[in-house]
């Protein structure tokens, strides 16, 4: 059976280190050894495979051996990483492993470039940079780690069964347990921009012409004279064809 630990501490993006029956438990990074000032002995293999993130152990000081863990990538990651590609959208992965780990699962995924071993308050500092270089920035994650990027990005997207932090951190929350769900949210979003830019032009058309002719232009030149209940149906009109033109995202497929 195994004991809960009686108290434990999350180093963010380096580990945790805990007590249990009266031993001192540190699990993490190489980093996390050195904070702690854990001595690894020269002769303990220390050479993480390729691809793997290395967690290392020690008890009450004293260093007891690495495990190394390796990610697989979601089944969907990789179509929809390549439709973001195809829609023009700079992919990039931030993360806390090691840039081996991290560049592997970017090349399996179709990722354009990495950032690795970066700490949490550090995701929103590249969020910020990306911003400062005039990017629009969608941030998708779902952990503690990701909250603040998620707040910081102009879209932060968190998944359902992520955190309830990273969740409140965002402005959208997919239910769906699928990646093609963070595409088909980027599809609306540029379908939704799209009916709008039509709507403002449209309307802009509409009272160019109108507001005149209810001012009596036409009477100028011998034409008639509209009422006044004329130009309130017309108005009336006008403002049905831009709510019937915004009813269209009602059918909007991102699929089709």
């Amino acid at each position: 059976m195994v004991q809960p630990p009686e108290s434990s501490q999350t180093v963010p993006g380096r580990g945790v280190i805990a007590s249990c029956a009266d031993k001192r438990i540190v699990a993490g990074t190489m980093a996390l050894m050195e904070m702690e000032k854990i001595a690894i002995p020269s002769s303990a293999n220390t050479t993480v495979p390729d691809g793997c993130t290395a967690i290392y152990l020690a008890v009450n000081e004293q260093y007891l051996g690495m495990i190394a863990l390796s990610d697989t990538i979601r089944p969907d990651a990789k179509e929809a990483i390549a439709q973001l590609n195809q829609m023009g959208i700079e992919t990039v992965m931030i993360t806390g492993d090691n840039a081996g780990a991290a560049n592997l699962i970017a090349r399996q995924a179709g990722i354009s470039s990495v950032r690795a071993q970066v700490l949490p308050q550090d995701k929103h500092s590249a969020v910020e940079e990306f911003k400062n270089n005039g990017k629009i920035v969608a941030m998708v994650g779902d952990g503690i780690n990701d909250a603040p990027a998620l707040a910081g990005a102009n879209v932060g997207i968190a998944l359902s069964s992520g955190t309830d932090v990273a969740a409140e951190s965002s402005g959208i929350i997919l239910m769906r347990e699928d990646l093609h769900a963070v595409v088909d949210s980027l599809k609306l979003s540029r379908k939704t921009m799209q009916i709008i830019r039509q709507n403002l032009f449209w309307a802009f058309i509409y009272n160019l012409i109108g507001i005149p002719i209810a001012a009596g232009l036409l009477v100028l030149f011998g034409g008639p004279a509209f009422s006044p209940v004329f130009g309130g149906a017309a108005m009336a009109f006008s403002s049905v064809s831009v709510v019937s033109n915004s009813l269209r995202l009602t059918r909007y497929n991102p699929n089709k």
